[in-house]
């Protein structure tokens, strides 16, 4: 009995030969070597030389496929490494970075004198306490007797006691609003 000439359990729509398990057992395939069942019976299901060739390089390609599987994977273990390693380097600069910002955030919150050789503290170390000290002296001088001569100013003094005098007329006008809304008109008041 050839494959092709069974008969269908589905009819003819799909074309195809009945595999399940009771029709095999009902035509008697299931009792039979696969090895040799074609060979004894001459029905043309032996596995030949080249079934046996073709399991053999069906096999080989196996093999090859798993071994190309396997250097895929290790491929992508090496590359999944090396981004690691990538990414671990540049935390660790970002660090660095971090370190080397607030090192110089420090230095310059405290001053650069620090960085300065012992010759340049030196100089400007004399120079604080005598030469720059005069001249901070002599500007603060020159800045209180300006101040002092604009406070003696006949002109200043004048503007500011007109300003002053405003200030206490619009506090008064304010506060006799206030009452006006309370108790009624109050005369003799000032409108602003």
């Amino acid at each position: 009995m050839s494959w092709t000439n069974l008969p269908h359990a589905y009819g003819s729509n799909f074309g195809g030969t009945d595999f399940s398990f009771p029709f095999m057992q009902k035509a008697g395939l299931l009792d039979k070597n696969p090895l040799t069942a074609g060979a004894k019976s001459g029905g043309g299901m032996a596995l030949g030389p080249w079934m046996a060739l073709s399991a053999g390089m069906s096999l080989l390609g196996g093999m090859r496929q798993g071994r190309d599987m396997q250097r895929a994977a290790a491929t992508t273990a090496a590359s999944n490494e090396r981004m690691a390693n990538v990414a671990a380097g540049a935390q660790r600069d970002v660090g660095k970075a971090n370190l080397a910002q607030g090192m110089a955030a420090r230095s310059a919150q405290f001053g650069w004198g620090a960085d300065l050789d012992q010759d340049r503290q030196l100089w400007a170390t004399k120079w604080d306490k005598t030469r720059g000290r005069d001249l901070d002296r002599a500007a603060n001088y020159d800045d209180a007797k300006a101040k002092a001569a604009l406070l003696t100013d006949r002109n200043l003094r004048s503007a500011k006691e007109r300003e002053h005098k405003r200030k206490i007329q619009l506090e008064t006008a304010r506060n006799q609003a206030a009452m006006a809304g309370m108790f009624g008109p109050i005369s003799g008041g000032f409108t602003a």
